[in-house]
């Protein structure tokens, strides 16, 4: 089990009888210090916070504005939208990190916002919830730089979609629900807790709209005796957000996947607990998701002998987790891939917010680009991104026991990475 065990967080440092206390900046910098065993998930995200407030912003790195430039400015090809009936996704790029919210509203007063993030980042992505279908709404981006700069988008609108293409899921629904009309896209419309699994796809050419909402999956510990053996007991027995095994066309979009409060964790291929498992599949398509996670053996998204092409983008990952059990099979990666082979596998605009092995791995034919990762390593070999035929334009922050920004490998492009 690889796990920090300092408890050190605010030194007093006593010379002479007189006590000087470290500056705030000095504390936030040895945050992680203060990790345990114990450590609860939402307390590691705050203390992961705190830094890289301290260590990753552009007002701690001087090379951010010399290779992004010092005004504030929106990527147009980092914006994109997504209009379901009750909800949105929004999501862009700016050149440098910043606080972020969309405003909207029915008309160009707007009127409502989104919330925000926990910390200044490139990638944004905001769920809009409550709105009305067949609707007309305006919204504005609002991004504000670590220097308090202020950057105000022209305003845009949406239309949202009426409800005739989709199949609701009903509000007394049970879970795990199945997904089972072939060639039907299944709509969510609100909040989830479950113990176990959230959501099974039993059908060929399945979509599931998350409809903005948070399903919180995994909220109660299993009997570890379930677990018979060290593979498909954890694949038949474990919990899951989302899970798949043989149906393919597989699409899952606009909301937010989070691990609860139960306390097991996956087999030694990091299965059995994983936000997303989908397995023997071809064609997924993933946008516009929050994927949270913590247990001790996880993967945020467990591919497992897939096919065709895959496309994950605007999206983002957050691994809460401080412990491991083994960093191979991927150890507790964003995504992993074990025996898939994909045409085509382009990973672009997401965001991991923290990982404590590897980030977006990627196939031989995968592409990452556009990516904002941030690697918390606990393990020997961790990293940010792996494997592909390209990994380029990606911002790529590390510490830890041995972080490693890309991979090694034969015929590997590896350009314009900002390290």
């Amino acid at each position: 089990m690889y796990m920090r065990s300092v408890s050190l967080f605010l030194m007093l440092l006593v010379a002479n009888g007189v006590v000087a206390v470290e500056s705030p900046d000095k504390v936030a910098a040895r945050a992680l210090e203060s990790y345990k065993a114990s450590t609860l998930p939402n307390q590691v995200d705050k203390l992961f916070d705190e830094f890289c407030r301290t260590h990753f912003g552009a007002e701690k790195e001087e090379l951010v504005y010399k290779k992004f430039g010092s005004d504030l400015r929106i990527l147009d090809s980092g914006t994109w939208s997504y209009a379901s009936a009750f909800s949105a996704s929004i999501s862009w790029e700016t050149n440098l990190p910043a606080n972020s919210w969309v405003e909207y509203g029915v008309d160009d007063q707007y009127g409502s916002k989104s919330k925000t993030a926990t910390r200044p980042f490139y990638i944004h992505l905001r769920h809009l919830v409550d709105l009305k279908p067949d609707t007309t709404y305006h919204y504005r981006l609002v991004s504000v730089d670590e220097r308090g700069n202020k950057l105000v988008s022209p305003g845009k609108t949406f239309k949202t979609a009426t409800t005739d293409g989709f199949v609701i899921i009903p509000k007394d629904a049970t879970f795990p629900f199945k997904l089972d009309q072939a060639n039907t896209t299944y709509l969510l419309t609100r909040d989830v807790v479950t113990d176990a699994s959230a959501f099974e796809i039993h059908a060929e050419g399945v979509g599931l709209d998350l409809g903005g909402r948070t399903v919180v999956y995994h909220n109660k510990t299993i009997d570890k005796n379930m677990f018979t053996d060290k593979w498909m007991s954890y694949v038949h027995k474990g919990v899951f957000g989302v899970k798949s095994i043989g149906f393919s066309d597989v699409k899952l979009i606009n909301g937010s996947i989070i691990e609860g409060a139960g306390q097991n964790r996956g087999n030694s291929e990091s299965t059995g607990f994983n936000p997303l498992y989908i397995r023997a599949a071809n064609n997924i398509h993933i946008s516009g998701l929050n994927i949270d996670y913590w247990a001790a053996q996880t993967v945020g998204i467990r591919l497992r002998k897939c096919s065709g092409r895959m496309e994950l983008m605007h999206s983002v990952f957050n691994d809460r987790g401080n412990k491991m059990q083994n960093r191979h099979g991927d150890g507790c990666a964003s995504i992993s891939n074990i025996a898939s082979n994909f045409e085509e596998q382009l990973i672009h605009h997401c965001l991991v917010k923290r990982t404590r092995q590897n980030g977006l791995r990627t196939t031989k034919k995968g592409k990452v680009y556009n990516c904002e990762i941030y690697v918390d390593s606990w393990a020997t070999n961790s990293f940010a991104s792996g494997a592909g035929v390209a990994i380029y334009d990606n911002r790529i922050f590390c510490t830890g026991y041995h972080a490693i920004s890309v991979p090694w490998g034969n015929g590997v492009k590896i350009h314009d990475n900002f390290i």
